[in-house]
């Protein structure tokens, strides 16, 4: 009796970890979460930086936080370093690649989007890059529960996008939206509702 109940807390141990994105919950409160990351430094309100999340991406450089004192977190936003490209976008799709065959791994087969709009100016050779800013093309990825992905609970969807800052330079943007995300949107969209 013993070792079953041994196994049984195991067990569902395990499933804790695996039922949280970088072992945080939605709904958990910044000092929570700063109990295992360190302080949180906040950048506007009710948004908070983090340079490392457990579990987090190497190839992810910083981690925005959307805690709301209502919903705690709702969001976790992360971004690369800024990557210098070529026209072709090389160093960036590169990047893009390997962390996606990471996301891969964790939450199984992604709806990919790489396209270029319909007539852009851009479709020429080397021409990847000043499509991708001038907003002509996208490379992303999409994990959703609708889907059928394999994401920890309290996850309702995971992109993973490639962005350009200039025609040579570029970023990855990943962004776990969590499943209280609606309840604290208001908050993102409109706050002035929250400051009278």
């Amino acid at each position: 009796m013993r070792i079953l109940t041994t196994l049984l807390s195991i067990l569902l141990f395990c499933q804790n970890l695996e039922a949280a994105a970088f072992g945080l919950r939605a709904g958990m409160g910044r000092e929570e979460i700063e109990a295992m990351t360190g302080p949180l430094q906040e950048v506007s309100p009710s948004v908070f930086l983090a340079t490392e999340l457990p579990g987090g991406y190497p190839e992810i450089q910083t981690y925005s936080l959307f805690i709301t004192p209502e919903h705690g977190l709702c969001r976790i936003q992360g971004t690369s370093e800024v990557i210098p490209s070529d026209g072709q976008g090389e160093p960036l799709r590169e990047r893009f690649d390997r962390l996606m065959e990471r996301l891969w791994e964790a939450h199984g087969y992604p709806e990919v989007i790489d396209r270029l709009t319909e007539g852009s100016d851009w479709s020429g050779e080397g021409e990847w890059m000043i499509a991708l800013y001038e907003r002509e093309r996208i490379l992303m990825t999409l994990w959703t529960q609708v889907q059928g992905a394999q994401l920890p609970e309290g996850v309702e969807r995971v992109t993973l996008a490639a962005r350009a800052l200039k025609a040579n330079e570029g970023f990855l943007a990943l962004d776990y939206t969590l499943s209280n995300w609606t309840r604290c949107q208001v908050r993102f969209d409109d706050p002035e509702t929250y400051t009278r």
